[in-house]
């Protein structure tokens, strides 16, 4: 049990001091999404411009950059911006912050663009969080917005199933610790083995773990908090449903060798 206890005390260690980690402020920068050819068979690039989000995620934006270099169009800044964008006349783009549970459609309104200009719009490597009215892009009550949960989880699944692990990780320490533990082995078998320090003291720990999970993951990649808490309360209710499971089997097991 000592182990365990340890090795929770080190992960909870190790978030507070990864919270606490000074951020640098930096110039704004972008990532290019798509390109796709415009109404006249022109270059049009479909990029994410970052701003400086301090101690939490960048904000972001996605602008619409012609081939003189010039801004046509970009969306309001938010803390995630995605795109779906089979072509020019049928463009998506959906906004989320990490309080959202839905997110918010804009469509291109190419319509009523022109693609070929040299004067920009805005500038393109301004700090977005300054600029928020959307240009070119208006609101869209498109279908899409019922995949919202399938949008936010395939844009976060690798800090989802990250989170996943980590919660659920201390329910096996905590069942394999226990049985290999040789001053409780033995209260195995009782139907109803009673609750130490030891065990309260780990429970304190995993929760103090789990808030600084929470909290770095909502706040430093801008996973929205209603999904983390889905994807949290799933990984425990597992974890718990596992751990009776495997309580079961060791006095089983206990149960079949006293009687041989």
């Amino acid at each position: 049990m000592k182990w365990m206890i340890v090795g929770l005390l080190v992960s909870v260690l190790w978030l507070v001091a990864a919270s606490g980690i000074p951020a640098n402020a930096h110039s704004p920068y972008t990532r290019e999404v798509k390109t796709l050819p415009g109404p006249n068979g022109e270059a049009l690039v479909f990029e994410k411009l970052y701003g400086d989000g301090i101690v939490s995620a960048d904000p972001v934006r996605l602008q619409v950059v012609n081939r003189h270099g010039a801004v046509v169009a970009f969306t309001p800044t938010a803390l995630e911006v995605g795109l779906i964008c089979p072509s020019i006349k049928n463009c998506l783009a959906y906004t989320y912050t990490s309080s959202s549970v839905w997110v918010e459609l804009y469509s291109l309104d190419y319509q009523h663009l022109d693609f070929n200009r040299r004067d920009a719009v805005t500038e393109r490597m301004e700090y977005p969080e300054y600029e928020d009215k959307p240009v070119g892009f208006k609101p869209s009550s498109s279908l899409i917005v019922l995949l919202s949960p399938l949008l936010i989880i395939k844009d976060f699944v690798a800090a989802y199933l990250v989170l996943f692990y980590m919660c659920f990780a201390p329910f096996w320490l905590f069942a394999n610790g226990w049985r290999l533990w040789p001053k409780r082995r033995n209260e195995l078998l009782d139907p109803q083995p009673r609750i130490t320090f030891p065990d309260i003291l780990f429970a304190i720990l995993y929760l103090i773990f789990l808030a600084g999970v929470f909290l770095i993951i909502g706040l430093t990649i801008a996973a929205p908090m209603a999904y983390s808490l889905f994807i949290m309360a799933m990984s425990i209710l597992m974890g718990i449903l596992w751990i009776k499971q495997q309580f079961r089997k060791y006095r089983a097991q206990g149960q079949a060798e006293l009687s041989s």
